[in-house]
């Protein structure tokens, strides 16, 4: 088991990552303090899945718990959903004494986090994620929020949990679309900060083969910018490689039949000129179940992009990479972005 520890101005956390650990969370709540009750929140694909090897570990351990169960899928990151969980809390008379758990992918970590910032002014909560992408990015650095219409995540708040749990064994039920996903941020993580990840990548005959040191170096990407920059003033826009870009590919398909991290592979392909960079991206997507075309006509999406919370009047903050592990942040006009990439 390895600890990871986001040292942030205001607060810290550590994130635990392991085969196995969730056993171990009555543990890790007595760490930090716990007292109260515990409200897990989970789609009704985890609820099936894995909610009962949760419920047993708090029963063994005699901690009071409810259990709060959304519809599963991106369609459903919407304020209707977080207006239904506050209801249920309410009707539960959770305070500020008891913490929340999200105890799902992405998208159940964005909507826990955003309710957790929100309801009573402030609650805790904690990340137990089930997806390799949410093990390596969204549920670490405080971003929570929900998508509108006009785009994604455009209601939000900065929120960081208490403490994570990656525990590895909950991506063995992983389907292997959602496990390329994951694959899409962890490149995304070696070419903006980490060369020596995208070599390890390169030379893998697959994820299995290297996966905890894949997982602990993607991650250790996402703790080294987001504790360089909590608040996205300037830095942590590297992590946005790829997501101008594929954030409006998602809006554009209605954020169903394509996932998060199909997308942002796609994004990052269509804002990379460079050769070499665009051949390896080939390469890593061939080998871990990322290769597809893109039908999204390009005047569409940059379209798209003028509602991305990176826009900023009549021009985006892009990130592009010509080296490996070196992302750069570029400000262009929508207009010599059409030109550019269209």
């Amino acid at each position: 088991m390895k600890t990871i520890k986001i040292n942030l101005s205001r607060t810290s956390y550590e994130i635990k990552l392991g085969e196995g650990i969730l056993r171990k969370l009555p543990d890790y709540l007595e760490e930090i303090g716990f007292s109260g009750r515990l409200v897990i929140i989970c789609d009704t694909v985890i609820e099936k899945l894995h909610l009962d090897t949760l419920k047993s570990v708090l029963n063994n351990s005699k901690i009071a718990f409810e259990t709060v169960v959304i519809k599963t899928g991106e369609e459903y990151k919407t304020l209707d959903t977080v207006s239904e969980i506050y209801e249920s809390l309410a009707k539960l008379n959770i305070s500020r004494k008891d913490t929340i758990l999200a105890f799902g992918g992405g998208v159940t970590g964005d909507i826990s986090g955003f309710v957790a910032a929100t309801y009573l002014r402030g609650v805790d909560y904690i990340q137990v994620p089930t997806t390799l992408l949410s093990m390596v990015d969204s549920s670490i650095g405080g971003k929570t929020g929900v998508d509108l219409k006009y785009g994604k995540n455009l209601v939000g708040a900065f929120k960081q949990p208490r403490l994570v749990i990656a525990d590895t064994n909950l991506l063995k039920t992983l389907p292997e679309l959602q496990l390329a996903s994951g694959m899409a941020e962890i490149i995304k993580a070696g070419l903006i900060r980490d060369n020596k990840l995208i070599e390890i990548l390169s030379l893998s005959q697959s994820f299995e083969d290297d996966k905890e040191e894949i997982i602990l170096r993607a991650i250790n990407v996402k703790k080294e910018i987001v504790e360089a920059d909590e608040f996205e003033k300037y830095e942590r826009m590297l992590l946005n490689f790829g997501h101008t870009f594929g954030h409006a590919i998602e809006k554009y398909y209605g954020f169903k039949g394509i996932t998060h991290g199909q997308a942002v592979a796609f994004g990052m392909k269509l804002i990379t000129k460079n050769d070499k960079i665009n051949d390896l991206l080939d390469s890593l997507y061939l080998k871990f179940g990322l290769e597809m075309e893109c039908q999204v006509p390009q005047k569409e999406i940059i379209r798209l992009s003028k509602n991305d919370k990176k826009a900023s009047g009549d021009s985006v903050n892009i990130v592009i990479v010509e080296k490996p592990g070196e992302g750069i942040i570029k400000k262009i006009s929508f207009s010599a972005l059409e030109e550019e990439y269209v």
